[in-house]
Protein backbone atom coordinates (compact mmCIF):
# COMPACT_ATOMS: atom_id res chain seq x y z
CA UNK A 1 0.00 0.00 0.00
CA UNK A 2 1.29 3.34 -0.54
CA UNK A 3 0.38 6.14 2.08
CA UNK A 4 -1.84 9.23 -0.22
CA UNK A 5 0.51 12.08 1.73
CA UNK A 6 3.05 11.80 -0.72
CA UNK A 7 0.77 12.44 -3.83
CA UNK A 8 1.55 16.18 -3.71
CA UNK A 9 0.49 19.05 -5.93
CA UNK A 10 3.47 18.80 -7.95
CA UNK A 11 5.44 16.36 -7.14
CA UNK A 12 5.39 12.32 -5.17
CA UNK A 13 7.68 13.37 -2.10
CA UNK A 14 8.18 11.37 1.33
CA UNK A 15 10.65 10.96 4.14
CA UNK A 16 12.30 7.78 2.39
CA UNK A 17 12.02 4.78 4.88
CA UNK A 18 8.71 5.95 5.60
CA UNK A 19 6.22 7.47 3.70
CA UNK A 20 8.17 6.98 0.60
CA UNK A 21 9.47 3.26 0.61
CA UNK A 22 11.19 0.93 -2.25
CA UNK A 23 7.67 -0.85 -2.05
CA UNK A 24 6.15 2.74 -2.93
CA UNK A 25 8.45 3.02 -5.41
CA UNK A 26 7.82 0.25 -7.66
CA UNK A 27 3.83 0.62 -7.11
CA UNK A 28 4.80 4.19 -8.51
CA UNK A 29 6.14 2.91 -11.44
CA UNK A 30 3.12 0.90 -12.47
CA UNK A 31 1.05 3.51 -11.80
CA UNK A 32 2.66 6.08 -13.70
CA UNK A 33 3.83 3.73 -16.47
CA UNK A 34 -0.64 2.88 -16.46
CA UNK A 35 -1.55 6.16 -16.54
CA UNK A 36 1.65 7.37 -19.24
CA UNK A 37 0.93 4.12 -21.23
CA UNK A 38 -3.23 5.34 -21.73
CA UNK A 39 -2.07 8.45 -22.58
CA UNK A 40 -0.10 7.67 -25.54
CA UNK A 41 3.29 7.18 -24.06
CA UNK A 42 5.84 4.80 -24.75
CA UNK A 43 9.42 5.85 -24.30
CA UNK A 44 10.34 7.88 -20.84
CA UNK A 45 14.01 9.38 -19.87
CA UNK A 46 14.87 8.15 -15.81
CA UNK A 47 17.13 10.46 -13.86
CA UNK A 48 18.11 10.46 -10.30
CA UNK A 49 19.67 13.22 -7.65
CA UNK A 50 22.34 11.91 -5.46
CA UNK A 51 20.70 11.76 -2.44
CA UNK A 52 21.99 8.14 -0.84
CA UNK A 53 17.96 7.29 -1.09
CA UNK A 54 17.88 7.89 -5.04
CA UNK A 55 19.80 4.74 -6.23
CA UNK A 56 16.97 2.63 -4.19
CA UNK A 57 14.19 4.15 -5.49
CA UNK A 58 15.67 4.14 -9.12
CA UNK A 59 15.87 0.25 -8.95
CA UNK A 60 12.62 0.18 -7.33
CA UNK A 61 10.75 2.47 -9.66
CA UNK A 62 12.30 0.92 -13.05
CA UNK A 63 10.63 -2.77 -11.71
CA UNK A 64 7.34 -1.09 -12.15
CA UNK A 65 8.06 0.92 -15.14
CA UNK A 66 9.15 -2.14 -17.04
CA UNK A 67 6.17 -4.02 -15.73
CA UNK A 68 3.92 -1.60 -17.02
CA UNK A 69 5.61 -1.78 -20.52
CA UNK A 70 7.67 1.53 -20.65
CA UNK A 71 10.60 1.95 -22.76
CA UNK A 72 13.12 3.95 -20.08
CA UNK A 73 16.33 5.48 -21.25
CA UNK A 74 18.08 5.83 -18.07
CA UNK A 75 20.05 9.06 -17.89
CA UNK A 76 21.45 8.32 -14.89
CA UNK A 77 23.07 10.65 -12.00
CA UNK A 78 22.14 14.72 -12.91
CA UNK A 79 20.23 17.45 -12.28
CA UNK A 80 16.42 18.07 -13.11
CA UNK A 81 17.26 20.44 -15.70
CA UNK A 82 19.00 17.75 -17.49
CA UNK A 83 15.67 15.60 -17.45
CA UNK A 84 13.86 18.25 -18.97
CA UNK A 85 16.74 18.31 -21.64
CA UNK A 86 16.93 14.72 -22.28
CA UNK A 87 13.13 14.03 -23.23
CA UNK A 88 13.74 17.20 -25.98
CA UNK A 89 16.80 15.76 -27.20
CA UNK A 90 15.97 12.06 -27.37
CA UNK A 91 12.57 12.92 -28.32
CA UNK A 92 10.48 10.97 -25.46
CA UNK A 93 7.34 11.05 -24.85
CA UNK A 94 7.70 12.05 -20.84
CA UNK A 95 10.25 11.35 -18.23
CA UNK A 96 10.78 11.04 -14.51
CA UNK A 97 13.06 12.48 -12.07
CA UNK A 98 14.29 11.13 -8.35
CA UNK A 99 14.89 14.42 -7.02
CA UNK A 100 14.49 15.67 -3.27
CA UNK A 101 14.80 19.03 -4.64
CA UNK A 102 14.71 21.78 -2.17
CA UNK A 103 14.05 19.37 0.76
CA UNK A 104 16.09 18.14 3.91
CA UNK A 105 18.47 15.38 3.38
CA UNK A 106 15.41 12.33 4.36
CA UNK A 107 12.95 13.37 1.87
CA UNK A 108 13.09 12.04 -1.82
CA UNK A 109 10.61 12.08 -4.60
CA UNK A 110 9.72 12.13 -8.28
CA UNK A 111 8.81 14.64 -10.84
CA UNK A 112 6.83 13.45 -13.38
CA UNK A 113 6.38 14.08 -16.98
CA UNK A 114 3.82 13.58 -19.82
CA UNK A 115 5.45 15.11 -23.21
CA UNK A 116 7.34 17.79 -22.23
CA UNK A 117 5.79 19.19 -18.89
CA UNK A 118 5.46 17.83 -15.35
CA UNK A 119 2.17 16.56 -14.53
CA UNK A 120 0.64 17.91 -11.31
CA UNK A 121 -2.28 18.47 -9.29
CA UNK A 122 -5.50 16.27 -10.69
CA UNK A 123 -3.32 14.29 -12.77
CA UNK A 124 -0.86 13.37 -9.70
CA UNK A 125 -4.32 11.84 -7.85
CA UNK A 126 -4.94 10.25 -11.05
CA UNK A 127 -1.71 8.48 -10.67
CA UNK A 128 -2.48 7.44 -7.07
CA UNK A 129 -6.18 5.90 -8.38
CA UNK A 130 -4.55 4.10 -10.78
CA UNK A 131 -2.42 2.93 -7.90
CA UNK A 132 -4.85 2.02 -4.92
CA UNK A 133 -7.23 0.14 -7.49
CA UNK A 134 -4.03 -2.10 -8.78
CA UNK A 135 -5.34 -1.58 -12.15
CA UNK A 136 -2.17 -1.79 -14.42
CA UNK A 137 -1.53 -1.56 -17.70
CA UNK A 138 1.23 -5.14 -18.64
CA UNK A 139 4.14 -5.21 -20.68
CA UNK A 140 8.03 -6.03 -21.42
CA UNK A 141 9.46 -2.89 -20.66
CA UNK A 142 13.00 -2.14 -21.92
CA UNK A 143 15.80 -0.01 -20.57
CA UNK A 144 18.80 1.52 -22.20
CA UNK A 145 21.87 4.05 -20.99
CA UNK A 146 22.26 6.97 -22.46
CA UNK A 147 24.71 9.82 -20.61
CA UNK A 148 22.91 12.85 -21.59
CA UNK A 149 25.68 15.20 -19.81
CA UNK A 150 28.37 16.16 -22.60
CA UNK A 151 24.95 16.51 -25.03
CA UNK A 152 23.73 19.02 -22.53
CA UNK A 153 26.91 20.95 -22.25
CA UNK A 154 27.44 20.73 -25.95
CA UNK A 155 23.67 22.05 -26.19
CA UNK A 156 24.60 25.38 -23.92
CA UNK A 157 27.84 25.96 -25.72
CA UNK A 158 26.58 26.51 -29.07
CA UNK A 159 23.47 28.07 -27.77
CA UNK A 160 24.83 30.63 -25.20
CA UNK A 161 27.51 32.96 -24.48
CA UNK A 162 28.78 35.05 -21.48
CA UNK A 163 24.57 33.73 -19.99
CA UNK A 164 22.77 35.11 -23.03
CA UNK A 165 21.08 32.97 -25.56
CA UNK A 166 23.09 33.43 -29.22
CA UNK A 167 20.41 34.79 -30.69
CA UNK A 168 19.22 38.09 -32.95
CA UNK A 169 18.07 40.60 -30.80
CA UNK A 170 14.38 40.40 -31.09
CA UNK A 171 14.13 44.28 -30.42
Amino acid sequence: MVSAGIFREYDVRGVFGKDLTTEAAELLGKGFGTYAKRNGVKKITLGRDIRLSSDALHDSIIKGLSAAGMEIIDIGVCPTPILYFSIHHLKADGGVMITGSHNPPEFNGFKLAIGKETIYGDKIQEVRKIIEKGEFEKGKGSISKYDAIPHYINYLEKNFEDGRQKTEDLR
